[in-house]
């Protein structure tokens, strides 16, 4: 974790360098989201290749909690943005069918411990190309540049032994989100998509949302988000999917 620390520490840096008598808005977010995994995960080594683990009939993997905080600035038509992600996953189960992983087999009947921690850390940069204000309402469309740094890891336990495999991708992606206001920003809804496919890597994170602010600076907001990770990395290959709704609380100056 010590590359994404870095990378926050310097991002909140540029935040603060930036002229805070200029922002239309700077706060924090921190939200709770409840996805559901699937799809599936697979490791190779030099040796042999590796066998399907899916989320669910192999791992059972299920819903769990997952922590998000957001740092966020919008100076004027500009805005940006660090946003950090902990999906963290546990479960016990038992292989119904013979597995490799990472080089090592795993046996039908073998009882396994699986422990998925996949933090994210989400750097933004956002664009208003069309931004509209009038008295009780206010609309915009923004063009985003991303880049998503993760730094994944899964480990399995049988038997007392335990395997682990990582990879750590940096994903550049872009996208678009829009924003709507009403009754002078007391109720709003958001909307933003960011993704970008190349080679055998497919990376989508898609969410809407609806916020209100019942007081000056504070928001709650209740939303869904949907996250596609297809990436083939060093000897890790995974093609998994984690959507649900989340509850988020905000406070912005």
């Amino acid at each position: 974790m010590k590359r994404t620390s870095v990378i926050a520490a310097v991002l909140l840096a540029c935040l603060v360098a930036v002229p805070v008598a200029n922002a239309a808005g700077l706060g924090v977010k921190a939200s709770f989201w409840y996805p559901m995994p699937s799809g599936e995960l697979r490791v190779d080594d030099t040796v042999a290749i590796g066998s399907g683990l899916d989320f669910e009939d192999d791992l059972n993997l299920g819903q769990e909690g997952v922590p998000e905080v957001t740092a966020f600035l919008a100076a004027g038509r500009h805005h940006l943005g660090a946003t950090y992600t902990r999906l963290n996953f546990s479960s016990s189960g038992v292989l119904k069918t013979d597995k490799i992983y990472a080089g090592y087999l795993i046996p039908k009947g073998t009882p396994v411990e699986t422990e998925l921690d996949w933090p994210m850390l989400d750097l933004e940069y956002g664009y208003d190309i069309i931004k509209f204000d009038a008295i009780l309402a206010g609309l915009s469309l923004t063009g985003i540049g991303r880049i998503k740094f993760m730094d994944a890891s899964t480990s399995l336990t049988m038997y007392g032994q335990t395997v682990e495999s990582g990879f750590k991708p940096a994903v550049p992606m872009i996208g678009g989100a829009a924003h709507l206001d009403i009754l002078l920003g007391m109720v709003a809804a958001d909307v933003k998509v960011a993704g970008m496919a190349y080679s055998s890597n497919t990376v989508l994170d898609a969410s809407a949302e609806v916020v209100v602010t019942p007081l000056p600076f504070v928001g709650v907001s209740l939303g869904y988000r949907y996250l596609i990770l297809d990436l083939e990395y060093d000897e890790t290959y995974t093609d998994a999917t984690f959507d649900g709704f989340y509850g988020l609380f905000r406070i912005a100056f």
